[in-house]
């Protein structure tokens, strides 16, 4: 049996559709209040299907926004936009048919709203660009279409919005908001270079194609939110743009998606750092390994395409693990996972390892169990004599700890780097960057 699709878990889902570059993730990011989708003057920017909820006049809601279509691409990636649009549109409730008011109506459009007439949905038409008087005055001519509704709309200044709305609610019924789970909520985003199978392992996840899969590099060009429950947790996952270095990047697009991955990883509660495990690592690879350890988050490493590793024993992975540690030093602290994001081998094992690298991040350790602990575990005096007086946790995501000594002398790093390995071998935070500040007192 195949299994249902996470989106249809989310109330009355409109989905917005119609021709390339007509402003649907203009539109849709108006109607959802932020800018989750990527808004820039070049065609086929929306490729992924972008899913947020949002309430209007008390009724929940479910917005997606889909690939731009364009009868004259017949590439790879257009073709898997027209499939993923056809899904989503049987799963709808509504149908908001986008148009251009400064293109008027085309005859792909005439051709395209018959198609969607056989979803037997609601369609509203959303005649977008509407930006003055006398543009709105050319939404009549979307009547033509057949539908009832036409409703001019403007992306640029939020005139109409409302309005739209207003016509969705109306013609579902209304459901009141569900009061909000008390259940924490965790923010894990996939990031890596190019092609490494970012969406893969997404779609693996979800067990639904979500996210469009091609061998064609920058498939993903915007962070894209998934939203699932996994062992009654809350879980968001967010697939982000390949990373390539900047001289590389070929578009604008492409920065600016470059731009909002790093963003993601700000508002991400734990990073997975993807890598392709058959090939070989590049400057890329640690480049964007470095760029997440700076940004202090929790981090788990996979590695996939584990299943083209030939010859594998029962001491690859130790040897593979080894062979990591040498290429990123910085990241002995974060536990790998081995996983194969197209054949789902391991894909799960991710969850769990998450959630238990967001706990982990979260702890707080008293200052008498520290103290006691670290004071049994003082590096000899050596060339820097030092009194110990005690230690304490600041804050914690990430653990941060200080250090009360006193000393004649600077400290240096490897004092540092030993005092961060006792506390990992006795109090865990598997995952997390730790940060110790000491401040020592010449006297």
């Amino acid at each position: 049996m195949k299994k249902r699709p996470s989106y249809l878990k989310f109330p009355n889902l409109i989905v917005l559709v119609g021709r390339t570059n007509v402003g649907k993730s203009a539109l849709f990011n108006r109607i959802i209040g932020d800018h989750k989708a990527l808004v820039a003057q070049e065609a086929h920017l929306t490729r992924d299907l972008n899913i947020q909820p949002a309430i209007w006049e008390n009724t929940d809601l479910t917005f997606a926004d889909t690939g731009g279509a364009d009868l004259e691409r017949k590439d790879e990636i257009d073709e898997a936009v027209w499939k993923k649009i056809g899904e989503v549109l049987e799963n709808s409730s509504i149908i908001i048919f986008v148009t251009d008011v400064r293109q008027g109506l085309s005859p792909f459009e005439r051709d395209w709203i018959k198609d969607l007439q056989k979803y037997h949905k609601p369609i509203i038409v959303a005649a977008n660009k509407s930006d003055s008087g006398n543009l709105r005055s050319l939404a009549a001519e979307f009547y033509q279409l057949g539908v009832e509704s036409v409703l001019p709309t403007s992306a640029l200044t939020g005139s109409g919005i409302g309005d739209l709305l207003d016509a969705v609610v109306k013609t579902i019924k209304p459901n009141p908001p569900e009061e909000k789970s008390d259940k924490p909520i965790m923010r894990l985003s996939i990031v890596g270079k190019t092609n490494v199978g970012k969406s893969s392992l997404v779609n693996s996840l979800l067990g639904e194609s979500r996210m469009i899969v091609s061998e064609i590099p920058h498939t993903t060009r915007e962070p894209i939110d998934s939203h699932i429950e996994w062992d009654e947790k809350a879980i968001t996952l967010i697939d982000t743009a390949g990373l390539r270095r900047r001289a590389k990047m070929a578009t604008k697009t492409e920065s600016i998606g470059a731009t909002r991955t790093w963003r993601a990883i700000g508002r991400s509660d734990v990073v997975l750092f993807m890598f392709d495990a058959a090939s070989e690592i590049t400057a890329q690879d640690k480049r964007i390994a470095g760029m997440i350890h700076e940004s202090r988050k929790p981090m788990i490493v996979v590695a996939n395409k584990w299943d083209l590793i030939p010859d594998k024993t029962s001491k690859t992975m130790e040897k593979f693990r080894d062979f990591f540690g040498r290429q990123f030093p910085f990241l002995k602290w974060a536990p790998m996972i081995f996983i194969s994001a197209k054949t789902g081998l391991h894909a799960k094992d991710i969850f769990q390892k998450s959630l238990e690298v967001f706990s982990e991040s979260k702890k707080i350790i008293q200052e008498e169990d520290l103290t006691r602990y670290l004071r049994r575990r003082m590096p000899p005096s050596g060339k820097i004599p030092l009194r110990f007086y005690g230690v304490r946790q600041t804050s914690n995501t990430p653990p941060t700890f200080e250090i009360n000594v006193q000393t004649k002398k600077k400290l240096p790093g490897s004092f540092y780097a030993y005092m961060e390995n006792r506390i990992r071998e006795q109090f865990g935070f598997e995952g997390s960057p730790i940060i110790i500040n000491a401040k020592p007192e010449s006297k």
